[in-house]
């Protein structure tokens, strides 16, 4: 008897808590409960949203030019034909004016193929920006040397023989071939400065610093000035 009343109370205490907690974690508390969590959550997403269209907008301006990136470039080439021909005899001493030994003439004509480029090393160059105000256009300067010469050399495979006679007493120096060969290579050279290599290469630098300036900076609110420097 007493232990069935125990069992009875144990029952009793426990129907007692299930309606205690059913009161408390009431279906409706709970949605009100996650209502205020989901509309809490928007009212602080919808400040950050506010809080970063509010944020003034930071635009760098670039105060100092740099052509680093350019580096050394050829801004013009020239391809230059030069004829040479070597004309030799035996001596009967090694003198300028020793009488020549008969039947020992031996003659080329022959031609060689040069390519030269001109251009700058941009990264010597410095640039100086005058910025913009609010009444007029910044002007940015840029000192320009003349165009150098960067490479020359004779093309290998462009060798003509004209005309070759040589005779059996007297082969042609090759020490004298190569010495003539230097010889057309500053001959080239001077061609193509003659027909405005260096001249060519200058203005085609300036086309080439216009187009990676404005790339940086606004071609409506800069002008780009060249000045013609010794360099």
């Amino acid at each position: 008897m007493g232990d069935y009343t125990n069992e009875t109370k144990k029952i009793s205490g426990k129907k007692v808590l299930k309606k205690i907690i059913n009161r408390i974690v009431h279906p409706n508390i709970i949605s009100l409960i996650v209502v205020a969590v989901i509309v809490g959550g928007l009212f602080f997403f919808i400040g950050k949203i506010s809080n970063s269209e509010v944020e003034p907008e930071h635009k760098e301006v670039v105060t100092q030019l740099s052509l680093k990136d350019i580096g050394t470039l050829s801004t013009q080439e020239a391809y230059v034909t030069v004829v040479e021909a070597m004309d030799e005899d035996r001596k009967l001493y090694d003198a300028e004016d020793a009488p020549k030994v008969p039947f020992t003439n031996s003659v080329c004509v022959f031609s060689h193929d040069f390519q030269i480029t001109a251009g700058y090393d941009f990264e010597k160059i410095k640039p100086n920006v005058e910025p913009k105000t609010d009444s007029k256009k910044g002007v940015i300067t840029v000192p320009l040397p003349d165009a150098k010469i960067l490479t020359s050399g004779m093309l290998s495979d462009k060798e003509e023989v004209y005309y070759e006679k040589e005779s059996i007493f007297n082969n042609l120096s090759e020490e004298n071939k190569a010495e003539l060969r230097a010889e057309m290579g500053d001959k080239a050279e001077n061609i193509a400065i003659d027909n405005g290599l260096l001249d060519k290469a200058k203005s085609n630098a300036k086309k080439v610093l216009k187009n990676f300036i404005y790339n940086i900076y606004d071609s409506n609110d800069y002008d780009i000035v060249f000045e013609d420097v010794k360099g």
